[in-house]
Protein backbone atom coordinates (compact mmCIF):
# COMPACT_ATOMS: atom_id res chain seq x y z
CA UNK A 1 0.00 0.00 0.00
CA UNK A 2 1.20 3.71 -0.80
CA UNK A 3 1.64 5.51 2.14
CA UNK A 4 -0.13 8.97 0.74
CA UNK A 5 -2.34 11.71 2.16
CA UNK A 6 -5.48 12.23 1.60
CA UNK A 7 -6.53 12.63 -2.27
CA UNK A 8 -6.84 16.35 -2.83
CA UNK A 9 -9.95 17.98 -4.22
CA UNK A 10 -8.06 18.89 -7.73
CA UNK A 11 -7.14 15.98 -8.50
CA UNK A 12 -10.77 14.27 -7.99
CA UNK A 13 -11.72 14.40 -11.86
CA UNK A 14 -8.88 13.00 -12.92
CA UNK A 15 -9.53 9.49 -10.96
CA UNK A 16 -11.13 7.06 -13.43
CA UNK A 17 -9.41 8.16 -15.96
CA UNK A 18 -7.91 4.79 -17.71
CA UNK A 19 -4.29 5.30 -18.00
CA UNK A 20 -3.59 3.12 -15.44
CA UNK A 21 -5.26 0.49 -17.86
CA UNK A 22 -3.60 1.85 -20.78
CA UNK A 23 -0.30 1.51 -18.90
CA UNK A 24 -0.75 -1.93 -18.43
CA UNK A 25 -2.24 -2.90 -21.20
CA UNK A 26 0.02 -5.93 -23.31
CA UNK A 27 2.78 -5.68 -20.72
CA UNK A 28 10.27 5.27 -33.13
CA UNK A 29 11.12 8.01 -30.86
CA UNK A 30 12.66 9.73 -34.44
CA UNK A 31 10.33 13.24 -34.97
CA UNK A 32 9.12 13.47 -31.24
CA UNK A 33 9.93 14.73 -27.84
CA UNK A 34 11.62 11.40 -26.06
CA UNK A 35 13.65 10.43 -23.07
CA UNK A 36 17.07 8.68 -24.20
CA UNK A 37 17.93 6.40 -21.27
CA UNK A 38 21.65 5.52 -22.85
CA UNK A 39 24.54 4.78 -20.50
CA UNK A 40 22.24 5.22 -17.66
CA UNK A 41 21.81 8.65 -18.12
CA UNK A 42 18.40 11.30 -18.36
CA UNK A 43 18.65 12.59 -21.58
CA UNK A 44 15.57 14.44 -22.93
CA UNK A 45 15.49 15.01 -26.89
CA UNK A 46 12.89 17.22 -28.37
CA UNK A 47 11.69 16.48 -32.17
CA UNK A 48 14.47 18.47 -33.56
CA UNK A 49 17.25 16.33 -31.90
CA UNK A 50 18.57 19.08 -29.77
CA UNK A 51 19.71 17.29 -26.54
CA UNK A 52 19.45 18.14 -22.52
CA UNK A 53 21.03 16.07 -20.60
CA UNK A 54 20.16 15.64 -16.96
CA UNK A 55 22.57 15.66 -14.23
CA UNK A 56 20.61 13.11 -11.60
CA UNK A 57 20.11 9.75 -12.09
CA UNK A 58 16.88 10.00 -11.53
CA UNK A 59 13.54 11.72 -13.57
CA UNK A 60 10.54 13.00 -11.24
CA UNK A 61 8.01 12.92 -14.43
CA UNK A 62 3.82 12.69 -14.46
CA UNK A 63 2.88 9.84 -16.71
CA UNK A 64 0.21 11.15 -18.85
CA UNK A 65 -0.77 8.57 -21.44
CA UNK A 66 0.62 5.30 -22.02
CA UNK A 67 0.47 2.70 -25.49
CA UNK A 68 -2.51 0.20 -24.30
CA UNK A 69 -0.42 -2.42 -26.61
CA UNK A 70 2.86 -3.94 -26.17
CA UNK A 71 5.25 -2.11 -28.58
CA UNK A 72 7.83 -4.22 -30.11
CA UNK A 73 11.04 -2.91 -31.72
CA UNK A 74 14.15 -4.70 -33.89
CA UNK A 75 17.22 -3.15 -34.67
CA UNK A 76 19.60 -4.63 -36.74
CA UNK A 77 22.65 -3.74 -35.66
CA UNK A 78 23.68 -4.53 -32.43
CA UNK A 79 23.98 -1.60 -29.58
CA UNK A 80 27.61 0.73 -30.17
CA UNK A 81 28.07 2.40 -26.82
CA UNK A 82 30.65 4.29 -28.29
CA UNK A 83 28.40 5.70 -31.21
CA UNK A 84 27.17 9.58 -30.88
CA UNK A 85 23.55 8.69 -31.73
CA UNK A 86 21.70 5.67 -32.48
CA UNK A 87 20.20 4.48 -35.95
CA UNK A 88 16.79 3.71 -36.19
CA UNK A 89 15.06 0.25 -35.80
CA UNK A 90 15.00 -1.12 -38.85
CA UNK A 91 11.41 -2.74 -37.92
CA UNK A 92 8.63 -1.62 -35.47
CA UNK A 93 5.16 -1.95 -34.35
CA UNK A 94 3.08 -0.12 -31.60
CA UNK A 95 0.08 -2.52 -31.88
CA UNK A 96 2.42 -6.20 -31.66
CA UNK A 97 0.34 -7.32 -34.39
CA UNK A 98 2.10 -6.53 -37.53
CA UNK A 99 5.25 -4.52 -38.81
CA UNK A 100 3.89 -0.35 -38.78
CA UNK A 101 3.91 0.73 -42.31
CA UNK A 102 6.68 3.11 -41.07
CA UNK A 103 8.84 0.45 -40.92
CA UNK A 104 11.93 0.95 -42.59
CA UNK A 105 12.46 -2.61 -43.27
CA UNK A 106 9.74 -4.90 -42.04
CA UNK A 107 11.10 -8.40 -41.13
CA UNK A 108 7.92 -10.62 -41.44
CA UNK A 109 3.86 -10.21 -42.16
CA UNK A 110 2.75 -10.81 -38.54
CA UNK A 111 4.73 -10.34 -34.96
CA UNK A 112 3.43 -13.66 -33.76
CA UNK A 113 5.13 -15.73 -36.39
CA UNK A 114 8.36 -13.56 -36.79
CA UNK A 115 11.35 -15.89 -35.90
CA UNK A 116 12.86 -12.35 -34.62
CA UNK A 117 10.32 -12.93 -32.31
CA UNK A 118 10.46 -15.86 -31.06
CA UNK A 119 12.03 -16.82 -27.24
CA UNK A 120 15.98 -17.59 -27.67
CA UNK A 121 16.19 -15.83 -30.71
CA UNK A 122 19.08 -13.25 -29.08
CA UNK A 123 20.62 -13.17 -25.94
CA UNK A 124 20.20 -10.05 -23.70
CA UNK A 125 23.08 -7.68 -23.23
CA UNK A 126 21.74 -6.50 -19.69
CA UNK A 127 21.30 -10.00 -18.01
CA UNK A 128 23.17 -12.42 -20.23
CA UNK A 129 20.04 -14.61 -20.35
CA UNK A 130 18.18 -15.88 -23.34
CA UNK A 131 15.50 -13.37 -24.70
CA UNK A 132 14.01 -12.16 -28.12
CA UNK A 133 15.38 -10.80 -30.80
CA UNK A 134 12.68 -8.00 -31.22
CA UNK A 135 12.51 -6.43 -28.03
CA UNK A 136 8.79 -5.66 -26.18
CA UNK A 137 8.89 -2.01 -24.99
CA UNK A 138 6.40 -0.24 -23.49
CA UNK A 139 5.79 3.14 -24.61
CA UNK A 140 4.33 5.97 -22.28
CA UNK A 141 3.76 9.35 -22.21
CA UNK A 142 4.95 11.76 -19.64
CA UNK A 143 6.30 15.47 -18.82
CA UNK A 144 8.82 17.06 -15.90
CA UNK A 145 6.50 18.51 -13.44
CA UNK A 146 8.92 21.83 -13.65
CA UNK A 147 7.82 22.38 -17.29
CA UNK A 148 4.59 20.55 -18.27
CA UNK A 149 4.07 22.18 -21.56
CA UNK A 150 7.10 19.85 -22.59
CA UNK A 151 5.76 15.98 -23.31
CA UNK A 152 7.77 13.28 -24.16
CA UNK A 153 7.78 9.56 -25.45
CA UNK A 154 9.63 7.21 -22.77
CA UNK A 155 10.37 3.54 -24.08
CA UNK A 156 10.44 1.38 -21.06
CA UNK A 157 12.93 -1.45 -22.14
CA UNK A 158 12.04 -5.04 -21.36
CA UNK A 159 13.94 -5.93 -18.17
CA UNK A 160 12.18 -2.94 -16.69
CA UNK A 161 8.56 -4.07 -17.75
CA UNK A 162 7.79 -5.52 -14.49
CA UNK A 163 8.90 -3.38 -12.55
CA UNK A 164 6.85 -0.86 -14.25
CA UNK A 165 4.10 -3.26 -13.70
CA UNK A 166 3.96 -4.04 -9.94
CA UNK A 167 4.36 0.04 -9.89
CA UNK A 168 1.16 0.52 -11.57
CA UNK A 169 -0.65 -2.46 -10.12
CA UNK A 170 0.41 -0.89 -6.48
CA UNK A 171 -1.21 2.57 -7.76
CA UNK A 172 -4.37 0.73 -9.11
CA UNK A 173 -4.51 -1.08 -5.57
CA UNK A 174 -4.77 1.88 -4.27
CA UNK A 175 -7.46 3.57 -6.74
CA UNK A 176 -5.02 6.03 -8.13
CA UNK A 177 -4.53 6.78 -11.55
CA UNK A 178 -0.54 7.20 -12.63
CA UNK A 179 -1.54 11.01 -13.97
CA UNK A 180 -2.41 12.21 -10.26
CA UNK A 181 1.21 11.38 -9.34
CA UNK A 182 4.68 12.62 -9.36
CA UNK A 183 6.41 9.49 -10.11
CA UNK A 184 10.09 8.80 -9.65
CA UNK A 185 11.80 7.06 -12.34
CA UNK A 186 15.74 5.71 -11.62
CA UNK A 187 17.86 3.82 -12.72
CA UNK A 188 19.16 0.13 -11.06
CA UNK A 189 22.91 1.13 -10.09
CA UNK A 190 23.77 -2.37 -10.56
CA UNK A 191 22.56 -3.36 -13.77
CA UNK A 192 22.78 -1.47 -17.00
CA UNK A 193 19.39 0.11 -18.23
CA UNK A 194 16.64 -0.79 -15.88
CA UNK A 195 13.93 1.59 -14.36
CA UNK A 196 12.63 1.53 -11.31
CA UNK A 197 9.46 3.61 -10.64
CA UNK A 198 8.55 4.88 -7.32
CA UNK A 199 5.52 7.34 -5.94
CA UNK A 200 6.73 11.02 -4.98
CA UNK A 201 3.21 13.02 -4.29
CA UNK A 202 0.30 14.12 -5.56
CA UNK A 203 0.29 16.68 -8.39
CA UNK A 204 -0.41 20.11 -7.57
CA UNK A 205 -3.10 22.04 -9.47
CA UNK A 206 -1.17 23.52 -12.44
CA UNK A 207 -0.19 20.03 -12.90
CA UNK A 208 -3.83 18.75 -12.75
CA UNK A 209 -5.09 21.12 -15.47
CA UNK A 210 -2.51 19.96 -18.06
CA UNK A 211 -2.99 16.76 -17.94
CA UNK A 212 -6.77 17.39 -18.65
CA UNK A 213 -5.44 19.50 -21.19
CA UNK A 214 -3.47 16.11 -22.48
CA UNK A 215 -6.16 13.64 -21.72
Amino acid sequence: MLNLPALPAHLQRLAGRGVADAAMGGLSSGGVNHVSIRMNRFTLVDAAGNKQPLQSFHMDAVIVDANPHMSKIYYKEAFDPNAEDFKPPVCFSDNGLAPSRQAQEPQNKTCSDCPLNAWGSDVSRVTGKRTKACNDVKKIAIFRPEDPSMVFLLRVPPASLKLLGGYIKTLIGNNVEPSMMITRISFDPQTQGVLNFAAVNWIDEKQAARVNEIL
